[in-house]
């Protein structure tokens, strides 16, 4: 029994291994899933402080609708999440 655990725990090592190998060697990985432009001083100035309210904006939903930041105020919390390329 003992001999079937390592064997087991073992093979699952190297699998590992080898995984996270490919993964690393992988273009994905070294940040190509989609190009960064280059910033400029007018894309990096901050225009909210932290502390101010945000400004409204509207955004489209993943149903095809629109959204605004306007929808939610006086509700509870509100998060917003920018995941570039997560489907």
């Amino acid at each position: 029994m003992k001999r079937y655990i390592a064997f087991v725990a073992t093979t699952l090592l190297l699998l590992f291994t080898s995984a996270v190998a490919a993964a690393e060697d992988s273009e994905a990985f070294q940040g190509s899933i989609y190009p960064v432009p280059e910033l400029t001083p007018v894309d990096s100035e901050l225009l909210v402080q932290v502390g101010d309210p945000m400004p409204d904006f509207s955004l489209p939903a993943i149903d095809g609708s629109t959204v605004s930041l306007g929808d939610f105020a006086g509700k509870q919390n509100f998060v917003l999440s920018f995941i570039p390329a997560a489907w």
